[in-house]
């Protein structure tokens, strides 16, 4: 049985990090390494963890000063010694059979990547979303020929890698950034030859809690690190002479990531938005060529392009209005 790396980094979730461990430690697949990264935690998640380390020892356990989750996983890629790496954020927590399950798809296809799909639950346990990626069940794509792969959701947590792409060193989360999963995982899609997709009931369950990085209302920095997030990608793939192979992609990415996403999200914080929202769009057509006819428009429900198209020609009240008889 292949050894595999479970990763965690952990920051001030005790309340969380309990259930997100036994989650792992309770899998059907029980050769595990489970390395939980405490991030400079300043209430019980040290002690939490050393814990787990005593009665366990699949559990290693590193103390590090806070540096953010990007940190905190590119030192559990560091030391990792599986031959597949998966990560877990500590407030959320997989289904028993989620190592098992991803392993068998990965050795059957000498995958590099195994894609799944994950549900967002409230504390009280209630799915309220289920993300489910736009492929086929159980097909096997190569992002040199499947270039829709490239968009796929840029989640860390939604698959299982072999840790052998992980040996380019570039291939690594910046630090002290948010959206340091949007800046990698393109580049890590185009790294692999083979990519699996299993569509099955979630194996990731992500929890929604008012308080954590991406539900605070900071919209000005989330803003402004989504475009730096995007602008990061571009280079890359320039540099490294593949931008006009994935062109379409990545304008779709600037799209969806760069322009729709955070305009939702000024909508939702903030009142005064046009400021805001003009600022992303001027940035997108910088970007994307043709924003409307790009060919992943159709990904969208009908409602979601519906509301881009009004968001790109500056009809706010009317998105507004909208969202409001939802």
């Amino acid at each position: 049985m292949p050894l595999v790396s479970v990763i965690v980094p952990i920051y001030n979730v005790e309340n969380y990090l309990k259930k997100c461990v036994e989650s792992i430690l309770n899998q059907s697949h029980k050769n595990l390494e489970v390395i939980l990264v405490d991030d400079g935690s300043t209430d019980s998640c040290p002690q939490i963890c050393d814990n787990f380390a005593k009665f366990d020892n699949r559990v290693k356990v590193i103390h590090k000063e806070n540096g953010g989750q990007g940190s905190a996983r590119n030192l559990g890629i560091d030391i990792a010694k599986g031959e597949y790496i998966l990560f877990v954020d500590s407030d959320d927590y997989i289904a028993k059979n989620t190592v098992e399950l991803t392993l068998n798809k990965a050795k059957k296809h000498n995958a590099d990547m195994v894609i799944f799909d994950y549900a967002s639950v409230y504390e009280n346990g209630e799915e309220f979303y289920r993300m489910n990626q736009p492929f086929e069940k159980e097909v096997s794509l190569n992002p040199k020929t499947d270039k829709i792969m490239i968009t796929a959701n840029p989640s860390p947590v939604t698959q299982l890698y072999k840790k052998s792409i992980f040996d380019d060193k570039e291939m690594r989360f910046m630090a002290n950034v948010i959206y340091e999963d949007l800046r990698l995982m393109p580049k890590l899609f185009e790294k692999c030859n083979c990519i699996v997709y299993i569509d099955s009931d979630p194996l990731y369950f992500y929890l929604c809690r008012n308080n954590s990085t991406m539900h605070n209302g900071n919209i000005e920095k989330t803003k402004t690190q989504r475009i730096a997030a995007m602008q990061d990608v571009t280079d890359y793939f320039k540099q490294k002479n593949i931008y006009n192979f994935y062109q379409e992609e990545i304008e779709w990415m600037w799209i969806y990531h760069g322009f729709y996403l955070p305009a939702m999200e000024i909508l939702r914080f903030k009142g005064k938005s046009a400021t805001a929202i003009n600022r992303l769009r001027c940035v997108m057509k910088q970007n994307v060529s043709h924003p409307l006819k790009n060919k992943y428009f159709y990904t969208f429900s009908k409602k979601a392009r519906l509301v881009c198209g009004l968001l790109y020609y500056r009809l706010y009240f009317v998105v507004k209005l909208i969202l409001k008889l939802r």
